[in-house]
């Protein structure tokens, strides 16, 4: 399982002031075309120059995010998953990592998989809205309407309760 196709899997480094300062500009300058292309809906440039950035910093997880949103948007949910796992591994309590793997398992029909990773996100009190709208939709397809209809109407959404 890799990220940049070397073969291996990084480990996420948490400290983004690594070794390679010089690098920063070229780093920084791969991570903004990604936000553009990803807007432009040109989504295969956009994971090349994610991948571009992941060779410069393999365990930045600015970069690492940006590849797991684009593969995330580009149907790739398996891979996705594998970057957003690696990410969840490194920092557990980051509600929009588990909040991303919730969406996945939800998009894979993982209803299991998508409450437990949803359910840890909705316990943080500033989990956004859509946390409680996923979660509301992973109970359903588990036929637990009584805590989907909870899940839905805690947002406001009286209508799909």
């Amino acid at each position: 399982m890799s990220f940049d196709g070397s073969g291996r899997e990084p480990t996420v480094n948490l400290d983004v002031a690594e070794a390679g300062q010089m690098d920063e500009p070229r780093f920084l300058e791969h991570l903004a075309r990604v936000g553009a292309l990803v807007k432009g809906d040109h989504l295969q440039q956009a994971e090349l120059e994610a991948l571009r950035a992941l060779q410069l910093r393999p365990t930045d997880m600015r970069g690492l995010k940006l590849l797991g949103l684009v593969r995330f948007k580009r149907g790739r949910y398996a891979e996705a998953r594998e970057v957003y796992e690696a990410l969840a591994r490194a920092t557990p309590d980051d509600l929009g990592i588990r909040m991303s793997l919730g969406l996945i398992a939800l998009k894979m029909d993982w209803a299991d998989e998508a409450v437990a990773e949803l359910e840890m996100a909705s316990r943080s009190p500033s989990a956004p809205a859509k946390v409680w709208t996923y979660l509301g939709y992973a109970y359903a397809r588990l036929g637990k309407n009584a805590r989907a209809a909870e899940a839905f109407r805690r947002v406001g959404q009286d209508a799909l309760a």
